[in-house]
């Protein structure tokens, strides 16, 4: 998983996989309690709290999350 920040607070992460076959991705966003991602590319649900990206990345493939950080004053 790699993670790369803008200036603009956008981030994208991308999830690649070497595997034959697809794999499953869950991956916290934030802290528990914070909506830390705005306008996220791909809808997130709540586990524990946490807003979650919940993927399958493709079997030699990769799949992206692009969203805008919430900042304290917005």
């Amino acid at each position: 998983v790699e993670q790369m920040r803008d200036d603009k607070n956008r981030v994208t992460v991308t999830a690649s996989n070497a595997n034959p076959y697809p794999v499953a991705l869950e991956l916290g966003i934030g802290s528990a309690g914070e909506s830390a991602a705005r306008g996220p590319s791909t809808k997130l649900r709540r586990k524990d709290g946490v807003e979650t990206w919940f993927a399958t990345v493709p079997a030699n493939g990769k799949t992206v999350l692009r969203y805008k950080v919430k900042r304290a004053k917005d």
